[in-house]
């Protein structure tokens, strides 16, 4: 169970609203409405909420499961694997790196709408140094300052 007051304190950190606890609830309250069963899955419980979902609910255990299996794959195929597998790993991983590079931009860029940007300026540079050629990166920084 997570206590409103708790909610409360992630979402604001210092000097919450005199309306925050009524905010997290009117949140809750819509998230509910927009997920599909969201009264079964988001429940009161005394001061606070409390999630109702199973183990099928959670991608979490699957993923653990399929990266174990995995890790056990590689241990008994040693470095022995297959070239084509190696070839199909590190593709997967690209593509995996090229999908979390790419939520890490739009990240910034709703962050810059929000005026969040002084905030932003360091992670955007180190990542503008691990990914140099990223045009997208590489433009924020410049919308960050004009933002200010």
């Amino acid at each position: 169970m997570v206590p409103v007051a708790r909610l409360v304190e992630a979402t604001w950190e210092k000097d919450p609203p005199v309306t925050a606890a009524h905010q997290v609830r009117k949140a809750v309250a819509d998230l509910r409405r927009r997920m599909p069963a969201g009264t079964g899955v988001i429940a009161t419980d005394g001061p606070g909420y409390r999630t109702m979902v199973t183990d099928g609910q959670v991608d979490l255990p699957e993923f653990d499961a399929l990266t174990g299996a995995a890790g056990q794959a590689l241990r008994a195929g040693g470095r022995r694997a297959p070239a084509v597998r190696a070839r199909a790993v590190a593709a997967a991983a690209t593509a995996l790196e090229e999908r979390r590079l790419a939520a890490t931009e739009q990240f910034f860029d709703l962050s810059l709408a929000l005026g969040e940007s002084g905030e932003l300026v360091s992670g955007l540079r180190a990542l503008i140094t691990q990914h140099p050629l990223r045009e997208t990166l590489r433009g924020q920084p410049v919308r960050s300052s004009s933002t200010r």
